[in-house]
């Protein structure tokens, strides 16, 4: 299984620009999804925006109900494959009851689920008025509780949260009012047939997209780099020419741009450049930004935001931040307290 972003980033999200994205299921026994063997209804997938703070537990309810939707659609292509429509309907009683009348009688919980299944199973009368339900020996009782869980979903009170579609478009506008400093976490889960006398699998894939802000001070490594921290902020310094900053792999697929906010102040440090690296402190250089002089002034100087191109590149890489002046001086180039990253794609 696989949630694979379509020509897009797969480590950030970027303000005002949705992504598409595709889910991939292939099972040995079931097929595929591509292929139309699995029912995309069986197929539960769920995209939540995390902010700091934000409440976890609602997220995994969220999912617990996503799991319940997809699997009662396994229930509802059981029901179809079986005599279940000769005496029922989902909204009018027939010689048996509705199905939505049964989902608004009993409660759905594992006690329900199994009490009813043996009624399916064994046959019985008296509940629902004179009509008979036949006994049913030839369906399996695994199968028999999926069509049971289908069926108790049907009661709008209780109904299980809608999945996202399999493929589609996602607009990440809910990250806007916290500033894009959040995660969306997909998540998508499929449970298989089973086989061979083996009873049904469930695989998850999950993955997350950042915010295009990430922390300077998160590094991977880093050389001749002195740190300060301002309350929640890590203030990074670059005490000379060469000193970098790695950060583990990063998606650059569709980045055209990389913002960093620095200060020079005159009385403490000389200026520079930074250097964009890919890989390692000298692997292929993809972008340099302009001469940052030093100014005069107070340390708490406005600090500069200096934007730079980067050239096209695709796929994950180690990113190296390095920082060079090549004359001659004893003081420190620049301090960093920001990095962003930029695409000029409108959909990814």
């Amino acid at each position: 299984m696989n949630v694979n972003i379509i020509n897009g980033n797969k480590s950030f999200f970027f303000p005002g620009k949705p992504f598409n994205y595709i889910v991939e299921v292939v099972d040995q026994e079931d097929g595929s999804l591509a292929n139309g063997d699995i029912n995309p209804e069986e197929v539960a997938l769920t995209i939540d925006y995390l902010a700091e703070g934000f409440d976890q537990i609602a997220i995994a309810q969220g999912h617990k109900m996503a799991d319940i939707s997809a699997a009662s659609a396994k229930g509802l292509r059981l029901i179809n494959e079986n005599v279940c429509k000769s005496c029922h309907t989902i909204g009018q009683t027939s010689i048996g009851p509705a199905y939505q009348k049964v989902a608004e009688k009993y409660e759905a919980n594992e006690e329900t689920i199994n009490m009813l299944a043996k009624k399916v199973m064994e046959g019985g009368s008296g509940v629902w008025g004179e009509a008979v339900m036949p006994a049913n020996p030839q369906v399996e009782e695994a199968d028999v509780k999926e069509m049971i869980r289908y069926i108790l979903s049907l009661d709008e009170e209780k109904a299980p949260t809608n999945t996202l579609p399999v493929r589609g478009t996602f607009d990440p506008k809910e990250a806007q009012s916290n500033n894009y400093q959040g995660v969306f976490i997909a998540r998508a889960v499929y449970t298989d047939k089973g086989a061979n006398d083996m009873p049904p699998a469930t695989s998850e894939e999950v993955f997350v997209l950042r915010g295009p802000q990430i922390s300077p001070g998160k590094t991977a490594s880093d050389k001749d780099i002195n740190r300060f921290s301002f309350g929640p902020r890590e203030i990074l310094i670059a005490a000379s020419s060469g000193s970098y900053l790695g950060y583990e792999a990063i998606d650059f697929t569709n980045i055209t741009s990389i913002t960093f906010t620095v200060s020079a102040n005159s009385r403490f440090s000389r200026g520079g450049k930074i250097e964009v690296h890919l890989d390692a402190p000298d692997g292929p250089k993809i972008g340099e930004t302009p001469m940052i002089k030093a100014k005069d002034g107070e340390f708490t100087m406005p600090p500069d935001v200096v934007k730079t191109e980067i050239t096209k590149t695709e796929g994950w890489h180690e990113l190296y931040v390095v920082f060079v002046n090549e004359e001659d001086g004893q003081q420190a180039l620049m301090s960093l307290s920001g990095i962003e990253f930029g695409s000029d794609k409108k959909i990814q």
